[in-house]
């Protein structure tokens, strides 16, 4: 009976070992670090874009310049169609789908050159996305785009860590590869320069420390529970 108890108590405790969701691999500078820096994003079919136009918001679709900015909460965006056109006020149809945002700026420019006079433009594309999970104090689906896609802008935005964050085993999955990122050792500048892209999924993993914390007052009591029914036993046995 002793010993059954005792392997109960073993069993739930070991029950407290965090699980590792990702396998991955020592994080590279050429793969990471040098190579998304010179990112631009490609629109794609499906996409929510904006198209801001200076000083003319009858042409603009969620524009960033007016007094009272729109956007994609207030369904302030075109859809890229499955020819890989939109539609745009006096101009009509053009073919964006495929281009990166500076090519498309160069398009629209061109395009709106006829009717104005040195246009000023901005494209976002609103459905670009990467997701943030694990010890972050608001995980979810964050919308990036050049400029405010960086590790440590979507850091900030998902409210930065929590106490209980594992930082030198930080994954970053992106396709079929997943990086091990150790944010203690990266400088502010290397992770300014670590840019996500469409799809990523950063993970934050958990100390021990944290089961270990939470499940101490049931451990405890459990202990405490055992303990007695040993002493039982030994005085039933006595």
């Amino acid at each position: 009976m002793r010993l059954f108890l005792i392997s109960i108590l073993a069993v739930y405790i070991s029950s407290c070992a965090g699980l590792n969701i990702y396998n991955g691999k020592e994080l590279s500078e050429n793969d990471v670090l040098l190579d998304t820096t010179s990112y631009r994003p490609i629109i794609q079919v499906d996409d929510k874009i904006s198209i801001s136009i200076w000083n003319h918001t009858e042409l603009s679709i969620g524009s960033v310049f007016g007094v009272y900015n729109s956007n994609e909460v207030f369904g302030k965006w075109i859809l890229v169609a499955q020819d890989s056109t939109v539609f745009l006020p006096r101009i009509g149809k053009v073919k964006l789908g495929g281009k990166n945002i500076d090519e498309s700026k160069q398009i629209l420019t061109q395009l709106y050159d006829d009717y104005i006079n040195s246009p000023v433009l901005d494209i976002k594309i609103l459905s670009h996305q990467v997701t943030v999970i694990g010890q972050v104090i608001i995980p979810g689906n964050y919308s990036i785009y050049k400029g405010k896609n960086s590790l440590s802008y979507i850091i900030g935005a998902a409210g930065g860590t929590d106490f209980y964050a594992k930082l030198n085993k930080v994954k970053l999955a992106r396709g079929d590869k997943t990086y091990l990122l150790d944010l203690t050792k990266l400088t502010p500048f290397e992770m300014n320069r670590i840019n996500l892209l469409p799809g990523d999924v950063l993970y934050f993993p958990t100390k021990r420390g944290k089961a270990l914390d939470k499940k101490a007052p049931i451990i405890l009591a459990a202990a405490s529970i055992t303990t007695t029914i040993l002493l039982l036993i030994s005085v039933i046995g006595s």
